[in-house]
């Protein structure tokens, strides 16, 4: 392996998971985790963050052990669909090195409580989907 250590592994774990606990500004949208970080997988986090009339903006953290993440366009390789629809994000974080996080940003057309945030091509889960449904 390239870059960290397996000894360290619990410690980005638990570190990730915190973050995201701590800045969920919509309980009622858990965050959801794809993947890990053994061998050559990349643990995968995403959390929405803010809805309006316009936009849906979601935190995302990423991190491996051995995977470059700079390789990945999330312009290119994330989709959020609702209502029958299917866009790609405005706005993405900048992937370098092991351990990336940032938002992303979709333009939607209304405040919407069902949606899914597909993303493509990250090791070793060739297709993670995301779905959230506001329950209250």
């Amino acid at each position: 392996m390239v870059g960290c250590t397996n000894k360290n592994e619990n410690i980005v774990n638990d570190a990730l998971i915190k973050n995201y606990r701590t800045t969920n500004l919509f309980p009622n949208y858990e965050t959801i985790f794809s993947g890990d970080v053994s061998g050559d997988s990349v643990l995968v986090g995403l959390t929405p963050l803010q809805i309006t009339d316009t936009t849906l903006t979601f935190q995302i953290g990423l991190n491996t052990h051995s995977v470059d993440l700079s390789q990945f366009d999330l312009k290119e390789i994330v989709v959020l669909e609702y209502e029958g629809k299917i866009v790609k994000p405005v706005e993405v974080p900048s992937l370098s090195g092991h351990h990336s996080s940032g938002n992303l940003v979709f333009n939607t057309e209304k405040n919407i409580k069902e949606f899914k945030v597909t993303i493509f091509g990250i090791p070793t889960i060739e297709t993670r989907v995301f779905e959230w449904s506001l329950t209250k």
